[in-house]
């Protein structure tokens, strides 16, 4: 276990002060162990924005050195080609580049919180484009009806993943996500997710049928989040930032971690912290060395639960120098660690190693949803018939007969009307040689 003791510098770009922002930004500010910078677009050149005590205020975003020094990047609903009031360019030429250096090459974190205007409909085309773990919809729209909310619908990884943990007992925090938790009214449409990256939560009735609201995935050394909706405010009621901060500290926590390992010359990774029996668990590694990152593969051990040790050959990612990657299938069930050997290039301080959790999944409990389609099969296949709630009044019709009649013969017989001259001489008999002894002892 590593402590640190260093603050999360965070620098968060807004396009206008929405609920969102408001919000977020007060809660940041007064994170003791957070030192934010805020930048709104939109406020007067005479504006001094916000920021942690005893932080200079921005006026501008920082020059290329200073951007590469943030732990993680907020983006809101900001158009990549903003402007502020005196025409100076928000992102200046090189600026978004510098943002996805900072994810890809100093292991930063990116977050990406929608917005109806520009975010991130509009950043499809930009430097951005790549590390975001969703593909845009060129030219698409926001979505939602305002008429009635919705719940984000968690995935089974979102279910199990921390950082939508806002409850510690497991199905408190289900039932806070499906019922107790304010609705959304408001969402933005995507094409689709990446195919690596982790979808935490979708949309239950959007068109798109698995249209995600919740999303990340690795991007080089660091991690991009993106949330696909701006309403987490709403959340607040009767409960002020209890769930809204805990939903965003998780996050960016989450996303600063890579960029305080960057000491660590061999870094090692998954793509979950806890598994399913049966799953394949991805493995990567980041070698930080010139010479070993030319290795086609690297070797590391993984610690099982029965006590043994399994090695693992990871390859080289092609058109990525320094990482190596592959997967294996967990068999049992127990915590596992994944490391690295000490050699002659890496030190034991210079190799970070990784842990995780594999269980028995928990299905009934991940997915309570009714599944009607394999309700239907099951019954067609065993013969019976599938029946909704409001038909039970149905089913005394449709029952067979169940009575049967027995047809039974009786036939009686007397028995001592038959036998009775043989019980008669058997008496007699027995009274006859009791009578022959005495009269033999002479006892007549």
């Amino acid at each position: 276990m590593r402590v640190i003791d260093e603050r999360i510098r965070v620098l968060y770009v807004e396009g206008y002060p929405r609920w969102e922002y408001r919000y977020l930004k007060n809660a940041l500010v007064r994170d003791k162990h957070m030192e934010v910078q805020c930048l709104l677009v939109s406020a007067d050149p005479e504006f001094i924005q916000e920021s942690t005590s005893g932080v200079v205020p921005l006026r501008r975003l920082p020059p290329k050195e200073e951007l590469l020094k943030y732990h993680v990047v907020i983006l809101g609903d900001v158009k990549p080609e903003a402007r502020h009031r005196n025409g100076e360019p928000v992102f200046y030429d090189g600026a978004l580049e510098t943002i996805r250096e900072l994810v890809k090459e100093r292991a930063g974190g990116l977050l990406m919180i929608s917005g109806a205007l520009a975010n991130p409909r509009l950043y499809g085309t930009t430097p951005l484009k790549d590390v975001l773990p969703i593909e845009v919809e060129e030219g698409g729209f926001s979505g939602g009806d305002f008429r009635r909310d919705f719940h984000p619908r968690l995935t089974r990884e979102g279910l199990t993943s921390p950082l939508l943990k806002l409850e510690r007992n497991d199905e408190r925090n289900r039932i806070l996500w499906e019922e107790k938790l304010r609705g959304f009214y408001w969402y933005a449409e995507v094409k689709r997710a990446k195919p690596a990256a982790h979808v935490l939560a979708v949309h239950p009735r959007a068109r798109n049928k698995t249209a995600p609201l919740f999303a990340w995935h690795r991007f080089g050394a660091g991690t991009c989040f993106w949330l696909g909706v701006d309403e987490t405010w709403r959340w607040r009621a009767e409960v002020g930032d209890k769930y809204p901060y805990r939903f965003y500290g998780q996050i960016l926590r989450f996303l600063s971690l890579q960029s305080f390992t960057r000491s660590k010359r061999f870094y090692i990774t998954t793509d979950k912290r806890n598994y399913d029996v049966g799953t394949k668990v991805r493995v990567t590694a980041e070698v930080r060395d010139e010479q070993a990152a030319k290795a086609p593969k690297q070797e590391v051990l993984i610690d099982l639960p029965n006590g043994q040790t399994q090695p693992l050959i990871l390859t080289a990612v092609k058109g990525e120098p320094g990482n190596f990657t592959a997967t294996f299938k967990p068999v049992q069930t127990g915590g596992y660690k994944v490391y690295a050997e000490p050699g002659e290039r890496f030190g034991a301080n210079e190799i970070a190693s990784r842990e995780f959790d594999v269980t028995l999944p928990r299905l009934e409990t991940q997915e309570p949803r009714m599944d009607e389609a394999a309700l239907k099969r099951v019954a067609s296949e065993s013969g019976g018939r599938y029946m909704r709630l409001d038909g039970l009044s149905e089913i005394p019709d449709e029952l067979v007969e169940l009575r049967q009649r027995i047809l039974v013969s009786k036939k009686e017989k007397n028995l001592w009307e038959e036998h009775r001259w043989w019980v008669f001489a058997l008496l007699f008999g027995i009274l006859l040689l009791e009578w022959l002894g005495r009269r033999a002892a002479r006892l007549l």
